[in-house]
């Protein structure tokens, strides 16, 4: 048995809710220039509120964050939770307690460069070592197990992406190094996904090591998922 943290995917193309969201993610919304950032920014806030209301037995509009200094959300009373959202796709991953980080990236063109400067050593030099499409997939794997462990952290961009190790390959993901100013490398795990044949995702989790287990509790109609 391992860790069980529960995924919740919705499209941010659906119908979004503005009354539910607080006055100051209002502001954020409307900060963005483009009204299909506005909405994407709706949709992801409004379906988050929505599937934590139901977790808690609350209404949308009555939850409150509190935010970590690198802008990390939180509930006083749990759940532990992180919103990711890539491609008009929202994911969400929750656990009672466990601190956690998810992110998904839909695949698109990787500009020149993108992995020497952001990658560690140890990552780019693993990443030279494939070509085509398995290079693809891995700087995918790479991206989104990276950001899971940036966001579980809550460091935000105070968080050097070369101060820790994950590895690249499809099966057996790892953080295998991580400076002792962050913690312990081997308190973490790592739990890989796939959605359809574009997409990649990770959740990162505080564990002690124990490994992750991922549940979908809900997702659009058709979405094609494989851990």
């Amino acid at each position: 048995m391992g860790v069980g943290i529960d995924l919740y995917f919705w499209s941010l193309k659906e119908t979004a809710d503005p009354r539910c969201l607080s006055p100051d993610e209002t502001m954020r919304m409307n900060r963005f220039v483009y009204p299909e950032h506005q909405h994407a920014f709706l949709a992801a806030r409004s379906g988050l509120r929505h599937v934590l209301g139901r977790i808690t037995d609350t209404a949308p509009d009555e939850l409150v964050f509190s935010y970590g200094p690198q802008g990390k959300p939180a509930l006083a009373q749990g759940p532990s939770f992180n919103l990711s959202h890539s491609k008009k796709l929202a994911c969400l991953a929750v656990h009672p307690t466990t601190v956690l980080g998810a992110d998904i990236e839909g695949f698109r063109e990787i500009e020149e460069g993108v992995a020497e400067r952001f990658f560690s050593a140890a990552e780019y030099a693993a990443l030279q070592e494939l070509s085509g499409g398995a290079k693809e997939a891995g700087f995918f794997r790479c991206w989104t197990r990276k950001e899971a462990v940036v966001k579980a952290l809550g460091g935000g961009l105070s968080i050097p992406l070369d101060a820790f190790d994950v590895t690249l390959d499809a099966s057996g993901a790892q953080l295998t190094r991580l400076e002792s100013a962050y913690g312990n490398a081997s308190d973490w795990a790592l739990a890989p996904f796939q959605v359809g044949s574009q997409m990649m995702g990770c959740v990162a989790a505080q564990t002690d090591g124990t490994p992750i287990t991922l549940q979908v509790r809900s997702a659009p109609n058709g979405l094609e998922f494989a851990a």
